[in-house]
């Protein structure tokens, strides 16, 4: 709920009351309700969009995603844990209100280490919350592939022939995400000389998929001008602070929903 709700009026706010063009607005969406940078970066090709959107996506989301990580521990110190009623959240219910309205999997993993005596709960609750969040951007961008080729089919004419968009690295995405969970499931039952090597192999995977992500962002930087950020004005700051605003407010408000009725 809380990604569907902040990924459709982020698109609004960002078209139709910020002005924004439509690539910005979704790429800006797409990054504070999914997973922050990651979502931006793998929404760019689908959309086809120019690089310096997606730029000032990504700059939108380390903005406000590192305003949540000192944010947050001040909230729950100072309102959500000494409170009663419906403010209280408990230790592991604070955990999936992290998990599930801060941008980036690094900034949800430092919040619960910023809240004295937080426990294993909370830390452990918030990052399976965010990883249930990073699988969605999967199926999102194969909806999203869907939807713009419906729309581009509609505006060109009833005979025009569309190419559906289809973001196949969402779908090797799932398909990997299934192979790792059973190279996990193997590890377990392995002996503890087969796990070890399993388990160096997954944690070079791992170093050499920072770098790539590193080597993205920096290409991404160098075919970018500060120029071109001129003609967007403020209007990529007021569409992510207001979808950060829903986040902290209408998050709370869904997560404890959430906790109560189920």
């Amino acid at each position: 709920m809380v990604l569907s709700s902040t990924l459709i009026i982020g698109i609004w706010l960002g078209t139709k009351v910020f002005k924004m063009d439509r690539d910005t607005s979704i790429l800006t969406a797409s990054g504070a309700s999914v997973c922050g940078a990651a979502a931006v970066l793998a929404t760019e090709p689908v959309l086809k969009s120019e690089e310096h959107k997606t730029a000032v996506a990504v700059s939108m989301v380390v903005l406000f995603g590192t305003i949540s990580m000192f944010l947050y521990p001040v909230l729950y110190a100072a309102i959500i844990e000494p409170s009663s009623g419906f403010l209280h959240m408990s230790p592991s219910t604070f955990g999936m209100y992290v998990g599930g309205t801060i941008h980036e999997v690094a900034q949800v993993v430092a919040v619960p280490a910023s809240v004295p005596g937080a426990g294993e709960s909370m830390a452990n609750t918030a990052v399976i919350v965010k990883m249930t969040r990073v699988i969605m951007i999967a199926p999102m961008l194969i909806v999203l592939g869907v939807i713009l080729s419906a729309m581009a089919k509609k505006s060109g004419g009833e005979g025009s022939k569309v190419k559906l968009v289809i973001p196949w690295f969402a779908v090797y995405f799932i398909g990997m995400a299934g192979v790792n969970s059973l190279i996990h499931d193997y590890t377990l039952a392995a002996s503890a000389d087969v796990a070890t090597i399993i388990t160096g192999v997954i944690a070079n995977i791992n170093m050499i998929d920072t770098f790539l992500l590193t080597m993205a962002m920096t290409a991404l930087g160098m075919g970018t001008r500060f120029a071109k950020f001129k003609g967007l004005g403020l209007a990529p700051v007021y569409t992510a602070g207001s979808m950060f605003i829903w986040l902290v407010v209408g998050g709370f408000l869904i997560t404890q929903w959430v906790v109560a009725t189920f």
